[in-house]
Order: C-alpha cells, then sequence, then structure tokens
C-alpha cells in the first residue's frame, strides 16, 4: 500500500512540472508592428548591429570555392584586437577590431560584419589556396561589390570611403 501511495505522489509530481511546458510562451504570442515611414532593406537584421555604432554593414560572399577562411582586420564589431598594418597611400593605418570569418557553400556563403567609415580594412587569405569572393560595404538592397581573387596567404587592403564605398588599395 505505500508503495502505491508513493508512486502516486511521484507521478502527481511530474504532472506539476511537466504541466507549466506546455504553457504558450509570451515570446510566441507577442505580435510586432512594422513603422510604416521606415524603408525596409534585405540586409536590415544583418546589419542591425552596424546602424548602432553608425559603422558600414560590410558582405564578403563567396564566389569559388567549398571554403574560404579569412583574417579581416578594421572591423566596429571585431572579436579581437589586430594591428597596427600600414598600407600603401591612399588607405590609413588599420587595426582596431578583427574577426575572423569562415565561408562554406552552400549554407553559409556570406558573412556580413560592421566597418567604420573612411577606415581601411586588411583582409588575408587563411584558407590554404586561392579564393575568390565578392566585397561590398553598402548596405542598400541592391550593392555594388567588387569582386576579389587572394592567392594562399596573401593579404589585400581595401579603403572605405566615408560613403561605405569599398577600392582596392594598391
Amino acid at each position: 500500500m505505500k508503495k502505491i501511495f508513493n508512486c502516486c505522489i511521484l507521478f502527481c509530481m511530474t504532472c506539476m512540472f511537466m504541466l507549466p511546458a506546455c504553457e504558450k510562451s509570451i515570446d510566441q504570442s507577442q505580435v510586432s508592428f512594422v513603422d510604416q515611414n521606415t524603408q525596409i532593406t534585405t540586409r536590415s537584421d544583418e546589419c542591425e548591429n552596424c546602424e548602432f555604432t553608425s559603422c558600414c554593414c560590410c558582405l564578403i560572399e563567396m564566389v569559388t570555392t567549398n571554403v574560404i577562411k579569412l583574417k579581416i582586420c578594421g572591423v566596429c564589431d571585431g572579436d579581437y584586437v589586430c594591428g597596427p598594418f600600414s598600407p600603401n597611400a591612399p588607405c590609413s593605418t588599420v587595426s582596431g577590431g578583427g574577426k575572423d570569418i569562415t565561408l562554406t557553400s552552400p549554407f553559409f556563403s556570406r558573412q556580413y560584419f560592421c566597418a567604420e567609415p573612411g577606415a581601411s580594412i586588411r583582409i588575408e587569405n587563411i584558407s590554404g589556396y586561392p579564393v575568390t569572393f565578392e566585397f561590398t560595404c553598402q548596405a542598400d538592397p541592391t550593392p555594388t561589390p567588387i569582386i576579389v581573387s587572394l592567392t594562399t596567404g596573401e593579404i589585400r587592403y581595401f579603403l572605405n570611403d566615408g560613403e561605405c564605398l569599398v577600392d582596392d588599395c594598391p
């Protein structure tokens, strides 16, 4: 009799803990509205952090190979400190935040990051083989990327002008 009583108590306690798990979450019932005066862009979610820091929203997207590994210096949202690096004019000294990017096809073939307007960016190919990718810092829905090809271990510098347009440094 005592075993049956203990089993009943255990069963009731288990049910008490499971019932709240079936309750509808607050997050599922929230509704969000879009401001009718705000322009919607296709990159707004990826560039949200850049908007808060007044940085340019940059995009790197793979063109060739199945895996691209890059080391980028001069970003606003870096994972570590890098630099200083001294490229040729008109590019300025590159330092600040650094970020390692790995692109894989087909699911992770593009990566966004934030870059300071008017600053230079350093990109290094750490893939172990030549790579080609598209690169832009324009946040509008139809950006004009430049095509970049890097040999194994090659480092290139890019000037990010005040309007978030990127150009290769000589």
